[in-house]
């Protein structure tokens, strides 16, 4: 049972592009959450939606998923 909720926990903080651990999660504006990296080289809009587009600007303001980096440290020790 334990190792289902390990692998269920790790479905959560792994990203869906790279499918390595989040590194500086953001919350997307259609809720969805890339990191600052990813979604900066994805021509500024949602990988998921390919509806979501934004500027720089947004981007940079982008906050933070508090949520998926609480977990990850949870999760790490």
């Amino acid at each position: 049972m334990a190792s289902n909720n390990f692998a269920s926990v790790e479905n959560l903080i792994t990203r869906d592009l790279c499918s390595k651990q989040y590194d500086d999660p953001r919350l997307l504006p259609c809720l969805h959450t890339y990191c600052f990296n990813c979604i900066n080289k994805h021509h500024f809009q949602c990988p998921s939606c390919d509806g979501i587009k934004m500027t720089q600007n947004d981007i940079d303001s982008l906050p933070s998923n508090r949520m998926i980096i609480d977990i990850i440290e949870l999760y790490s020790k």
